[in-house]
């Protein structure tokens, strides 16, 4: 459960202008987030993964389509990440 590696003073953010935006730091607000995403049984399908520079600074990014509830929400959606 992705709960449990959060710390009790973390700070959860899933950007964007849609229903599942949301920027929370009380716990129970964080799992009922979780709970109503999951109970909407989202389904993803990649359909392009890009990466860019070095194990300590690295970008990756994915285009897919957005199922919910077997629901087309989003054509294309890009998803990024960073570490380092």
């Amino acid at each position: 459960m992705p709960l449990a590696m959060f710390a009790p003073d973390a700070r959860f953010i899933f950007p964007g202008h849609h229903s599942f935006a949301a920027d929370l730091d009380d716990p129970a607000q964080v799992r009922a987030w979780f709970d109503r995403f999951v109970a909407l049984q989202p389904h993803v399908d990649v359909l392009d993964v890009l990466a860019s520079g070095t194990p300590g600074n690295l970008r990756v990014g994915c285009d897919s389509p957005t199922v919910l509830s077997g629901r087309a929400v989003a054509d294309l959606d890009a998803q990024l990440a960073a570490a380092g």
